[in-house]
């Protein structure tokens, strides 16, 4: 007994040897070299500005986790004094329970990040924020420890039935705590769900305010039900759902996140489709026939926003059952493929939209300072001159667009079980004879790339080609629209420009006589 317990105070005494070192490499160097961002400067940033500053924010501490994790690892096998696998393994498993709990933190202080609102990912009110992050710390240490106090004891030599006993014991309490916290904050919650998060003229439906009054009983009959489903698993030797209590008891901050992610795909979808925006930039006095229009687009809104939420935790609840093992036909299936579907559009949303806002700001970044206005009217036609990203990056994003459209379509329809090699078969033939079917269509797209690639034109420029002159307005994949200076719009196949006159490519030079 006195040989264990030197023992662990000697891991307990390597352990701390980890933190010091770490505490004086944190306070000698990496303190240093970053800075403290205030509330105020955060205000200012751009996304990418605050998703750089975030990474700074949590890089000291990721640090400091390697730092501690390799001093403490490697201080132990300088200074140990015994070969002893036991000592060894209650070493690494205690290094690794405080890396894993460390690194959580770290996620966590991204997610919801307690101290700046501006960096925080998921929305809600500082106080909540707080209450959440240490809610998930102290919950993954409690579960980190026990996993570690199981392997451990197993690696010692004890039985399996004992193994399952300490998890069934240690599950049971946990359960137990999760009780008391719902009695002891029923009302805290309530008051969440009546709010929401949303804004407060918003009406709040029936099925809401009766969850809000009735949660602190469904969530005990969902704890107990967890509980028999536990024990049932430990019970039969041959069962084995590895991850399924985990799951399951996390399965309120999963639908938070499913919920948002919900959402957010259907706001920003509307959005595109202009059913539906959270705020509106209006130039001049909306009329009645727009604010009846934005009605109707809000009321469209709220239901798919309900029918979705609906969705997700209809899906949440099979996905748990299958979790256990338990298969309702039919349904086990679309809420795999829902689940799916979900994740692929989600990725492509968030890769659309970062290309998207990238494109935009480069074309903004490439339009030229707003001149004066004249009161004469310029002989080109007074268009501005625009450069040459803004001639190339929309028809990129059009081309990226519909290339990401048909990837997700076909993703989604092989996540369905839909054998989609017919399908690229046939589109690669369907495609091969509209080629040869549409050779000028295809001759004016190569005439309109090779164009923009060798820089002919730019829009805002003024050109002549052939018996057509203008200035460019726009440009497609096969057509090129030049206004002409007495104001009459010209389109014109890229195929049949021909050779091409750039005005405004340099001076020009015009010779006369001057008679005397």
């Amino acid at each position: 007994m006195q040989g264990a317990l030197l023992n662990v105070i000697w891991v307990i005494c390597f352990i701390s040897m980890g933190f010091l070192v770490e505490y004086i490499i944190r306070r000698v160097f990496i303190e240093k070299l970053f800075l403290a961002i205030s509330e105020n400067e955060t205000r200012k940033m751009s996304n990418a500005e605050k998703f750089t500053a975030t990474i700074a924010r949590v890089l000291p501490d990721v640090l400091g986790i390697i730092i501690f994790a390799s001093a403490a690892y490697i201080s132990f096998y300088i200074f140990i004094w015994t070969d002893s696998p036991f000592v060894q393994l209650f070493f690494l498993a205690t290094v690794i329970a405080v890396t894993v709990i460390r690194l959580v933190a770290v996620c966590s202080k991204i997610i919801f990040s307690p101290t700046i609102a501006s960096f925080r990912i998921v929305p809600m009110q500082s106080d909540d924020a707080r209450t959440t992050n240490r809610l998930v710390i102290l919950t993954t240490s409690y579960f980190v420890t026990v996993l570690m106090l199981v392997v451990v004891i197993k690696k010692l030599g004890a039985t399996f039935e004992t193994t399952r006993l300490l998890q069934l014991f240690f599950a049971t309490l946990l359960l137990l705590i999760t009780f008391a916290a719902v009695i002891v904050n029923r009302n805290r919650v309530k008051q969440y769900i009546l709010d929401g998060g949303e804004a407060k003229d918003q009406s709040l439906t029936w099925g809401r305010k009766q969850f809000a009054e009735i949660w602190h009983i469904l969530a005990p009959v969902y704890l107990f039900i967890l509980w028999l489903l536990l024990v049932d698993n430990l019970a039969d030797t041959d069962t084995r759902n590895s991850g399924a209590f985990i799951l399951s008891f996390f399965v309120v901050p999963i639908w938070m996140i499913a919920d948002k992610i919900v959402q957010w795909v259907i706001r920003y979808a509307l959005s595109i489709l202009k059913i539906h925006q959270e705020q509106y930039v209006d130039k001049e006095v909306p009329t009645k026939e727009d604010l009846i229009e934005r009605q109707k687009g809000r009321e469209l809104y709220v239901k798919v926003k309900g029918l979705a939420r609906i969705g997700v935790v209809a899906a949440l609840f099979i996905w748990v059952a299958s979790l256990w093992n338990i298969h309702i036909p039919f349904f086990s299936g679309l809420a795999a493929v829902t689940l799916d579907a979900l994740i692929i559009m989600t990725l492509a949303l968030f890769f659309w939209q970062f290309i998207s806002t990238w494109i935009e700001r480069k074309i903004e970044e490439s339009l030229p300072e707003e001149a004066k206005e004249e009161s004469h009217d310029d002989e080109w036609g007074g268009a501005a001159s625009r450069g040459r990203a803004y001639t190339l990056l929309p028809m990129i994003r059009k081309f990226i667009g519909s290339v990401l459209v048909i990837m997700v379509t076909m993703t989604i329809l092989s996540s369905m079980g839909v054998d989609i090699g017919p399908l690229l078969a046939g589109a690669g033939v369907v495609g091969l004879a509209i080629g040869f079917g549409a050779q000028k269509l295809v001759s004016d797209m190569f005439s309109g790339f090779f164009y923009l690639l060798d820089d002919a034109f730019r829009v805002g420029e003024y050109l002549t080609a052939g018996n057509v002159s203008g200035t460019v307005e726009s440009i497609t994949l096969r057509n090129i629209m030049l206004r002409h200076h007495r104001g009459m719009l010209q389109i014109v196949p890229h195929s049949e420009l021909g050779a091409i006159t750039n005005f405004m490519r340099g001076g020009i030079t015009v010779k006369f006589n001057l008679d005397f």
